[in-house]
């Protein structure tokens, strides 16, 4: 619970393994979890600017797993100009420290990286509070170099995404 509270992104991951960061540039940044220092829970860490080739002051993460994970799930990407696409998580597994993790739109920046987990439904909204609520199978699924093809919502920018989960029956 602490974990989640204090901190924006909280995963599990081995300590032989590494962290994948996505950021709103469509770069991927990976570091090692080997390393970083060791300390305890609550001790003030240090920047991951310092450790590796993500730059604070040019990009955001927008989200952060680990290689692990990333291997067993596909992932949906969603742009500020309502481009969406889903790539399979093992593109990912790379040995470089910084790689494109999708090509974009002059102009466009990603809002989005989740992965899907079952999920059947996605919901947009965008500035403006618009809604648009459809299946996730609707969304083309693509190779991370790929370029996104086809817009979803005429309506920009992209607020929020979040998906909906049906009761089984």
């Amino acid at each position: 619970e602490a974990a989640d509270s204090e901190n924006r992104f909280a995963f599990i991951c081995k300590n032989t393994g590494k962290i994948c960061l996505f950021t709103n540039t469509g770069q991927l940044h990976t570091v090692k979890v080997s390393d970083l220092p060791l300390g305890k829970f609550r001790d003030k860490g240090i920047p991951i600017d310092n450790i590796s080739n993500y730059s604070g002051e040019k990009e955001r993460v927008i989200a952060a797993v680990s290689q692990t994970s990333l291997n067993l799930y596909r992932m949906l990407f969603v742009t500020g100009q309502a481009m969406l696409k889903i790539v399979d998580g093992g593109e990912f597994d790379v040995a470089k420290r910084t790689v494109a993790a999708t090509k974009l739109s002059e102009g466009d920046e990603v809002v989005s990286v989740m992965p899907l987990l079952g999920q059947q439904q996605i919901v947009l909204q965008t500035k403006e509070g618009y809604f648009l609520k459809f299946d996730i199978e609707e969304i083309p699924e693509k190779k991370k170099t790929a370029l996104f093809r086809q817009r979803l919502l005429d309506l920009q920018p992209l607020w929020a995404c979040c998906f909906v989960f049906l009761p089984l029956h």
